[in-house]
């Protein structure tokens, strides 16, 4: 799962990684031997699920498309 945000990070990911990130997911929840294992995928399915269009928007722009100073401005 790592790498393969990694890679949409960087523009670097297919169309297919989303759906790759979803299948890993699914697979890791009810079948993990430590307890945590069922939390880890659950924030990023969630930000799939919730900002899709701005994940593929990264990947397609080879990084954050969005001006990261603006986008930070509230915690100044």
């Amino acid at each position: 799962m790592v790498r393969t945000l990694e890679r949409l990070e960087h523009g670097e990911g297919t169309d297919a990684d989303l759906e790759t990130i979803l299948d890993v997911g699914s697979n890791i929840i009810g079948r993990a031997f430590c307890a945590l294992g069922d939390a880890v995928p659950v924030p990023i399915t969630s930000a799939i699920q919730y900002f899709r269009d701005e994940i593929i928007q990264h990947q397609k722009d080879g990084g954050c498309p969005f001006d990261p100073a603006a986008s930070t401005a509230w915690a100044v």
